[in-house]
């Protein structure tokens, strides 16, 4: 059975495949989802406090603070293509170090 391979589309529109993507292309898709989902989620979060600033009554006062402690504690939610470049980048022998690529061990 032919493995099916997950495609990025890029700012033109156009679909790249991600094993066909340069390391550095790849690696910076990576850090541009990241840079995404992280402002994301800080927005969000910071929209969940504003309201449980407006909120009046104890129930819905207490079920947003478990809605934003569950946010908090869970993090961002990366897409699925996310997790498919992460493999990728560890199957090329890849690794991040603070924002920078490292080359590893090719398998």
């Amino acid at each position: 059975m032919k493995k099916t391979t997950k495609q990025w589309i890029m700012k033109g529109k156009e679909k790249i495949r991600i094993c066909d993507m340069t390391d550095e292309h790849l690696m910076n898709t990576i850090k541009f989802i990241e840079r995404v989902m992280e402002k994301s989620f800080r927005d969000n979060l910071n929209a969940a406090f504003q309201l449980s600033c407006m909120l009046g009554g104890d129930v819905a006062e207490w079920q947003l603070d478990n809605d934003i402690a569950t946010m908090e504690e869970e993090g961002p939610r990366y897409p699925e293509i996310y997790y498919n470049m992460k493999d990728e980048m560890e199957n090329r022998g890849l690794k991040f170090f603070k924002g920078k690529k490292i080359e590893g061990v090719k398998r």
